[in-house]
């Protein structure tokens, strides 16, 4: 008995058909091949012509980010001012707003009343510098490493942090009467990032010089820009031409890759003078003699100017030297560590064994009223500034601090609060004491609304 294979058949029609697709394939394989070639081409060129050509063009050329300073001796000095007679300062400011004065008024006893008239110091003569007040006042400053190069300014006008809000800075400097010939503007730093105008910020402080330390924004932003030109990572050095000490020399760690945010959009667009113009910001400014208050409603002067130093963030208390801070510290800190208080921390919420963490203003200032206590112990003829006085910023949570040994800044400008500043000059005041005259730094608080 013969059984037939019923699946030969099927078989050999699946062959055929193989073969006859394989020669279909094979006819067809170098037009498809040609087409994927061109089609790639098509694709391709221009993806390579926009990286390798338009991108490169479109970024500016890099520049150099040398070694930047922790900190930096002052730029200007406040030269003393003579505030105008009764009489004549009556006519200014009547001719200026508008006002009939009664003939009892007095213009401006005291710059800090809630009237908040902005006395126009530019407007006020300088002490001359041939005058027996202004020696002996120069005489104490060069003792404290001014060496005659800064430039006289009538008022330092520091401004907490901006954070790209051109508008708002522009009404602030324009109520505060700004004048460039003898004005100082100095940035708390984070004047860039987050607003929508940094650009703008940038350009202006370029163009005109503005004084500025560096925040934990610019900081980040320079970040990267070393990743995407290729330069080296950022480092620092105690001042520009001194080298810090081993133990606290540091490099900033830069990851490999950031991603496309905000500070990266900034960062690409920088152009070399823009470089040239944050690299020489320090982290830490130091000011000479600033303004010395003894009271909490910041209206009492001090006999003894303090020494002053404008940072974003803070100072560690149990560091002596400017130029030896931790500069991570010193561009992010908020709060300081238990037990020991002297391990700086950005989360106001961290703790140690369940013990919260507490303000570096808390710690710094507690420490300064020791030191003068001491100092005023030993003081001689020659005593001329007590204690050190930190303005600063970073703290938009905190909001404005007013304290004897800091001030805080930053009233959040750019959530739509306020833009702060704080005044600074030299006045030549007539001593209660004794018909001799003396030179008081005085202050004077504004703000504008955001």
């Amino acid at each position: 008995m013969t059984v037939e294979n019923t699946e030969a058949t099927p078989l050999v029609e699946n062959e055929d058909e193989n073969s006859q697709y394989e020669e279909l394939s094979h006819t067809k394989s170098p037009l498809y091949r040609y087409s994927m070639f061109a089609l790639s081409a098509i694709i391709g060129i221009p993806i390579l012509y926009f990286f390798l050509v338009f991108l490169p063009n479109e970024a500016p050329d890099s520049e150099n980010i040398y070694d930047l300073a922790v900190a930096s001796k002052p730029k200007v000095y406040l030269h003393p001012v003579i505030r105008p007679s009764k009489v004549k300062a009556e006519s200014e400011f009547a001719s200026e707003y508008g006002e009939e004065l009664n003939g009892d008024v007095e213009f401006l006893k005291d710059p800090d009343s809630p009237l908040k008239k902005i006395p126009n110091i530019p407007k006020w003569e300088y002490l001359s510098s041939q005058s027996e007040l202004f020696k002996s006042h120069l005489e104490q400053l060069t003792e404290k490493e001014f060496d005659g190069s800064e430039r006289p300014v009538k008022r330092l006008i520091l401004v907490g942090d901006i954070h790209g809000s051109f508008k708002p800075l522009m009404r602030l400097l324009k109520r505060v009467k700004y004048n460039a010939k003898y004005d100082e503007v100095l940035m708390l730093g984070d004047f860039l990032a987050k607003g929508k105008h940094s650009t703008e910020v940038l350009d202006w402080a370029v163009k005109n010089q503005i004084g500025c330390v560096l925040g934990n924004h610019e900081i980040e932003i320079l970040k990267r820009y070393a990743q995407f030109h290729g330069l080296p990572k950022l480092t620092f050095v105690g001042r520009h031409g001194r080298e810090m000490n081993e133990t606290m020399k540091s490099e900033i760690d830069i990851k490999e890759t950031y991603d496309l945010d905000d500070l990266m959009r900034i960062a690409k667009h920088l152009t070399p003078k823009q470089i040239e113009y944050l690299r020489e910001c320090p982290l830490i400014r130091e000011l000479g003699p600033v303004p010395h208050l003894t009271n909490r409603k910041q209206t009492h002067y001090f006999d003894y100017p303090a020494e002053g130093f404008a940072v974003h963030a803070g100072l560690m208390w149990n560091v002596k030297n400017a130029h030896e801070q931790n500069p991570v510290y010193v561009t992010t800190m908020r709060n300081l560590l238990p037990p020991n208080w002297t391990e700086a921390t950005e989360n106001k919420h961290d703790q140690v064994d369940g013990v919260k963490s507490e303000p570096w203003t808390k710690h710094w200032n507690l420490f300064q009223d020791l030191q003068v206590r001491k100092q005023l112990e030993n003081k001689t003829e020659s005593t001329f500034m007590l204690g050190k006085k930190v303005y600063y910023g970073h703290d938009a949570g905190r909001g404005l601090r007013f304290k004897p040994y800091s001030t805080g800044l930053d009233s959040g400008c750019v959530y739509g609060v306020a833009l702060s500043s704080e005044i600074l000059w030299a006045e030549v005041e007539q001593s209660a004491k004794s018909e001799d005259s003396k030179v008081v730094y005085k202050h004077q608080f504004v703000q504008v609304s955001c």
